[in-house]
């Protein structure tokens, strides 16, 4: 079990200070808006989120929604998110993942999980509205971007320490 971590000359209890550190990026964060939080940790990591478009998307579809009662307030607006079905066996069975809830598959198959973009279009003026299984797919979409941040933790802290 590591104790300390060598760090510019000097020695970091982490039982102590990890707290720290985490509340300070925490503050730090707190006080940006995500697309903004979004550039400044993709620029802190030198590494491009995957889903970083579309969850800048999805975000902007809360504001609106919010803020704007849900009307589209610029020319166009495009909410992106992933599509997430589960293909069966050899390809002939696709089900979308808020569909597959529920679903018993027969042992011994194989499955496989598919993405695809999609993208819903709002012209100025419109009212934002999704559907339950698109909301689902927002979620997943949400899910997979935290997933992908999560497996950046330990390098962003380091990236942090360094300033």
């Amino acid at each position: 079990i590591i104790r300390s971590l060598q760090l510019h000359g000097k020695d970091l209890d982490i039982e102590k200070s990890i707290t720290e550190i985490l509340e300070k990026i925490k503050d730090e964060s707190a006080r940006q808006h995500l697309p903004v939080l979004i550039d400044k940790i993709e620029k802190d990591l030198a590494y491009k989120f995957p889903l970083s478009d579309h969850i800048k998307s999805i975000n902007g579809a809360r504001r609106i929604y919010v803020h704007r009662s849900k009307l589209v307030d610029t020319e166009k607006f495009v909410l992106k998110y992933i599509q997430h079905y589960l293909v069966v066996d050899d390809g002939t069975q696709e089900l979308r993942m808020s569909d597959a809830l529920g679903k018993i598959l027969p042992k011994g198959g194989m499955v496989k999980l598919k993405r695809e973009l999609k993208e819903l279009s709002f012209s100025k003026g419109e009212s934002i509205s999704v559907g339950v299984k698109d909301l689902a797919d927002i979620a997943m979409t949400s899910l997979s971007f935290i997933q992908d941040v999560a497996s950046k933790e330990q390098q962003y802290v380091s990236a942090f320490l360094k300033k």
